[in-house]
């Protein structure tokens, strides 16, 4: 050999297995290598340590398999061993102090379980007949495990249980008399005072005993006590027969009024937020004769943003566009550079509350074409008014998910666009709704000039 032992060599040699020359050759580098002699010594101490391990363990587990079974104890505890189990087990307990701290275990609860009255009703049985019901009351609460569980846990575990049960219990007997109080009081009429004063029949002293009032708690109308039922959001707006609107919240009275009234008349355009407008969605372009382009919007309407993106056409072979807005008076308010595009935002904040008008200017060929112009009428457009936005912005803060509520008060506004973007997502939540499809419909005829 060149190197020294392996450990498959190490254990070759140990086990003698192999070729009679492989072995002599194991056996004249061991005669000259010390290093290898130590380890072959230390691999047999360690088979040995192993080996007297093994023989450990295996006497342990023996020893364990001759501890008393816990019907010995339990019978020891009890007096029901006959006189050679008494003397086997009393030899046992004086060596093993495992066996004999159960049996002082045993014992205190055993005499914790005893009835305290020494009295007997029943007719005299023998001993161990008498043992038997209480090792089986021992054995339910005291299971015999490997690991040995004390007394104390097994108490512990069993006060716990008693006390969940005896919980659960009183848990569910106070639901049902919340249940019953409840129903009682749903079927009561309601009494003119907040004390109704009853007597008890069961009663023999003849007084009377003042009985609380339960006020029916007000639940949501049903469908057959609806007017109107929509699904609004991640909810559902109703409207009763008696005029109660439910599922829409945080509303001023003239907001709650304004969508009762929307749902009632099927109407959501309040008619005076757009006077001076003009009339609303007509194409307004150029006259019949040369190139024409329309404007598209805003026009007819009220905007909420005081900054406002005004949107046109394009005219073929254009090469740029103007934009120019007027205040109610004809003076320039605003004006655009030369554009590429179809449309401008203002650049500078418009008044709020005001009413303006706009025109643009598409340069092709050295010619101006201007639009809209006459026979079209004015493109004209209002800036929301400050008391108008806030209370909008309130509305969205408390109903952000509200179709119905959000389309009819941008309605009222006068913000078209807006309220048609609401109420065409409340016609999908409703597809086979007329009432939300006449909604729309007032909104759109508007913008179309037929309000």
């Amino acid at each position: 050999m060149t190197g020294h032992f392996s450990v498959s060599d190490v254990e070759q040699y140990r086990r003698g297995g192999g070729a009679p020359e492989e072995l002599l050759a194991l056996d004249d580098h061991l005669a000259s290598c010390g290093a290898c002699r130590v380890r072959l010594a230390e691999g047999e101490r360690d088979g040995e340590a192993l080996s007297s391990l093994r023989s450990g363990l295996q006497d342990l587990a023996a020893f364990d398999a001759d501890h008393l079974s816990f019907e010995e104890l339990s019978a020891y505890v009890d007096g029901s061993l006959d006189p050679v189990e008494l003397e086997m087990a009393k030899s046992h307990l004086a060596v093993c102090r495992d066996c004999e701290s159960e049996v002082r275990d045993l014992t205190v609860f055993s005499e914790a379980a005893s009835p305290q009255s020494t009295k007997e009703y029943a007719p005299s049985v023998s001993t161990p007949e008498r043992a038997a019901p209480r090792r089986n009351v021992l054995a339910f609460f005291w299971p015999r495990a490997s690991n040995r569980t004390p007394v104390w846990a097994i108490l512990a575990t069993a006060a716990v249980i008693f006390a969940v049960i005896a919980g659960v219990w009183v848990v569910l007997k106070s639901k049902a008399e919340r249940t019953t109080e409840v129903a009682q009081a749903r079927i009561a009429s309601p009494a003119p005072s907040a004390v109704v004063e009853t007597r008890d029949p069961a009663a023999t002293d003849g007084e009377n005993i003042p009985q609380p009032d339960i006020t029916p708690t007000p639940t949501p109308p049903t469908e057959a006590e609806a007017f109107v039922v929509l699904n609004d959001g991640a909810g559902r707006v109703t409207l009763d027969v008696a005029g109660k609107l439910s599922g829409v919240s945080t509303l001023s009275p003239a907001q709650e009024e304004a969508i009762k009234s929307a749902l009632k008349t099927q109407k959501t355009v309040n008619s005076a937020a757009l006077d001076g407008l003009g009339r609303a969605g007509v194409l307004l372009g150029g006259a019949a004769s040369g190139e024409s382009f329309n404007v598209r919007g805003p026009f007819g309407t009220v905007v909420e943003s005081p900054r406002p993106m005004l949107r046109w056409d394009a005219l073929t072979g254009a090469t740029g566009y103007k934009v120019t807005v007027y205040d109610s008076n004809f003076n320039s308010v605003a004006a655009s550079p030369l554009l590429t595009t179809t449309f401008w935002t203002v650049a500078q904040p418009l008044k709020r509350g005001a009413v303006y008008s706009w025109y643009v200017t598409a340069q092709k060929e050295g010619a101006e074409i201007k639009s809209p112009r006459p026979p079209a009428p004015e493109a004209k457009f209002k800036i929301l008014d400050a008391n108008r936005d806030a209370e909008l912005r309130r509305l969205r803060l408390a109903n952000p998910r509200s179709h119905l509520a959000l389309g009819v008060l941008y309605a009222q506004a006068g913000l078209l666009e807006e309220a048609e973007r609401e109420l065409t997502a409340l016609v999908r939540a409703n597809p086979k709704s007329d009432l939300a499809r006449r909604l729309l419909d007032n909104v759109r005829g508007t913008k179309n000039g037929k309000r």
